[in-house]
């Protein structure tokens, strides 16, 4: 019953990261509450990775954030979206843009910022938003993940404020925030 259990939150989790396109609020998971949870749970001999930060006199590294961006014919609107993950007040993030086979300049626009902080990966076939996001969550590095979608503009301060609330709170594991149009 236990094993049932645990698969059937996989699956949950599986089924909700397939469906992350459906929700129009920007969020982040806790890579390592999710890890915690299989590695304690089915591969119990793995060691689980200490993501802090430092708070106060306390030493610790500083996590790393996987920004995952799906984009399919973003033209108009991915540079901006890009440059607001540059104008962030917190630096230790790496972004990872999932191209749908755009037909547009999304391509050439994102190569264009010639980073070590982006990592462009190009779908074979246009397999839609859930399939791109899960793509950039495989390929993902960091302890926590953001989700941005190429039109949208990240304030400066979200990644330093949704850190911190993650930092200051140990038990949380989901951030959202509010969007304006």
């Amino acid at each position: 019953k236990e094993t049932e259990s645990i698969q059937c939150q996989i699956c949950l989790l599986r089924i909700f990261l397939n469906n992350i396109y459906l929700c129009t609020r920007i969020f982040w998971i806790k890579v390592s509450t999710l890890y915690e949870f299989v590695r304690k749970n089915i591969f119990s001999k793995n060691k689980i990775k200490d993501s802090r930060m430092i708070i106060g006199n306390k030493e610790s590294m500083k996590p790393l954030i996987s920004v995952i961006m799906a984009a399919y014919n973003a033209e108009q609107f991915i540079a901006a979206s890009i440059d607001s993950v540059f104008s962030q007040t917190y630096d230790n993030w790496e972004l990872i843009i999932i191209d749908d086979c755009s037909t547009d300049s999304t391509v050439k626009i994102v190569e264009s910022y010639n980073s070590d902080k982006i990592i462009l990966l190009q779908n074979e076939k246009n397999s839609g938003p859930a399939f791109s996001r899960n793509r950039g969550l495989s390929s993902a590095k960091g302890d926590y993940i953001a989700i941005l979608d190429s039109d949208d503009i990240a304030l400066e301060y979200r990644f330093e404020n949704q850190i911190s609330q993650f930092l200051t709170n140990p038990k949380l594991v989901f951030t959202s925030g509010s969007a304006s149009v």
